[in-house]
């Protein structure tokens, strides 16, 4: 795909929830490709977990995690997570 974005300018991107890994930070390598981010809220849907996360700069997220995935370390308000 064509663009015209300098090397250095920001950009906008999207990601769906469910194609976000969320790792506790000890797993995640800082600054590789992904974002730190404190849990604010997990909401239970069924299958899965949404969790909501806002980063240090403010800015919210909300990333899908499988049920499965999470198990007993599903992760809690409060919490610190890395998005990858």
């Amino acid at each position: 795909v064509g663009h015209d974005c300098a090397v250095g300018a920001p950009v906008t991107v999207s990601v769906r929830p469910e194609h976000v890994t969320l790792v506790p930070p000890m797993h995640g390598a800082a600054g590789a490709n992904g974002l730190d981010g404190m849990v604010t809220q997990t909401v239970f849907k069924g299958q899965s977990l949404a969790v909501h996360l806002r980063t240090a700069e403010g800015k919210s997220f909300v990333c899908a995690m499988p049920v499965a995935m999470a198990g007993s370390a599903a992760p809690a308000a409060g919490q610190s997570w890395r998005m990858t």
